[in-house]
């Protein structure tokens, strides 16, 4: 969870600690059950947006995972629908928090955070990641930002999109676009 995270976040290279929001949706009806966090430095300039991956004993991932109907996305491909479905049920949440880092905002809402709230710079590097499930959601998120104009002012601060373990997310006009 987003209190353990910021709890264990200096033995992962944050040395002066960093700030943790998490973002979880949970609909069980619509097999959607997504989780997020944005990880923000000391300072506010470097952000990771790492995307939960499936948890073995939550069946609604699975099905999430097995839901493979494929939806179009942005005009460029085709992309698995129960993966892109998990991204849009926390996008509402993730771009809030992102444009608030942008502006050097403190983190604010639902999120666990490690120090006090000083004034942040504004965000100037930010990294996505995830593995398996949120491996392929980290893909949506970055395909999304970099495809949906409203999204075109993040385009500079992406410094890289790092998956492990993820299942394919689009047809080959997706991948090749």
């Amino acid at each position: 969870d987003g209190q353990t995270l910021a709890d264990k976040i200096q033995h992962y290279g944050f040395e002066r600690g960093a700030y943790v929001q998490q973002f979880s949706v949970v609909n069980d009806a619509m097999l959607v059950v997504a989780r997020a966090y944005l990880i923000r430095s000391q300072d506010g300039r470097a952000g990771i947006l790492a995307f939960r991956g499936t948890e073995p004993t939550n069946a609604i991932n699975w099905l999430t995972s097995a839901k493979t109907e494929a939806r179009e996305f942005y005009g460029r491909g085709r992309v698995h629908h129960g993966f892109h479905a998990n991204v849009e049920a926390l996008w509402s949440y993730i771009e809030g928090a992102i444009r608030d880092a942008v502006l050097g905002k403190p983190p604010a809402g639902n999120g666990a955070t490690t120090g006090k709230q000083p004034q942040l710079e504004p965000l100037k590097h930010l990294y996505i990641t995830g593995h398996s499930l949120g491996g392929a959601m980290a893909v949506l998120a970055a395909a999304k930002i970099f495809r949906d104009d409203a999204f075109a002012d993040w385009r500079p601060y992406i410094r890289g999109v790092y998956t492990f373990g993820q299942p394919q997310v689009g047809d080959a006009e997706f991948a090749g676009s």
